[in-house]
């Protein structure tokens, strides 16, 4: 892999714009560092590379994204969630532990909310039995993005949510004072308001240990 992450940093480099990074950096709460690379121009890259991760295996094509995680740019990281969005249906489930780890690898909500959502999502959305164990080993973890997985794996499921353990994981973690979990679980009843909006404001009416913060951002649709 080392050929085409070298190739990557090259084709990236090559569409750096200086006056860019700082913002970038700055919106990201310096955080990360960037190259100062915009989605159009990484895009333009991304299509470049795909040329020759496309007829990878999907264990190659994973081992990719890994390699892409350990490098220091921010763009790094979004060109491993482009190949993500790509392959998440052939994702097996042996590897989930592989997804918990990008997880919690350079972890801020850019790219731990698409992993959340769209590829642990998808496992656990085809293993409906492990959604109830997998969110209370999160939850008790104490780790924050594993947390914010526990709220926001089911946020494109609809009718098949599972609302009594949606109910549970936010009940379990309402305590916790963390803007991103108090959003998350926000964003997960605003979501889930467009499919039952009547179970969303009898779950916020009746649950008066919700923060401002979840039921102002879970009320917004209804």
């Amino acid at each position: 892999m080392e050929v085409l992450i070298n190739k990557a940093r090259r084709l990236l480099e090559n569409e750096q714009v200086v006056a860019h990074i700082e913002p970038m950096e700055k919106y990201m709460k310096n955080n990360f560092c960037f190259l100062g690379v915009k989605s159009p121009a990484r895009n333009k890259v991304f299509r470049d590379l795909w040329t020759q991760v496309k007829p990878m295996s999907v264990a190659d094509q994973f081992s990719w994204v890994e390699d892409l995680w350990k490098e220091p740019e921010r763009e790094f990281q979004y060109l491993g969630l482009d190949t993500l969005k790509r392959i998440y249906k052939k994702i097996p489930l042996a590897f989930l532990p592989r997804l918990e780890k990008l997880i919690l690898q350079k972890s801020w909500w850019d790219t731990v909310d698409l992993l959340a959502v769209r590829n642990i999502g998808y496992l656990l959305l085809h293993n409906p039995k492990l959604r109830k164990p997998k969110s209370r080993e999160w939850i008790d973890s104490e780790k924050l993005w594993l947390q914010r997985t526990a709220l926001l794996f089911q946020l494109s499921f609809k009718n098949s949510t599972d609302t009594n353990l949606l109910a549970e994981n936010i009940s379990l973690l309402a305590a916790n004072k963390n803007f991103f979990l108090r959003k998350g679980a926000g964003w997960a009843l605003r979501e889930y308001s467009k499919t039952d909006p009547k179970w969303v404001k009898e779950f916020i009416d009746k649950n008066s240990i919700l923060s401002n913060l979840t039921v102002r951002e879970g009320s917004k649709y209804l």
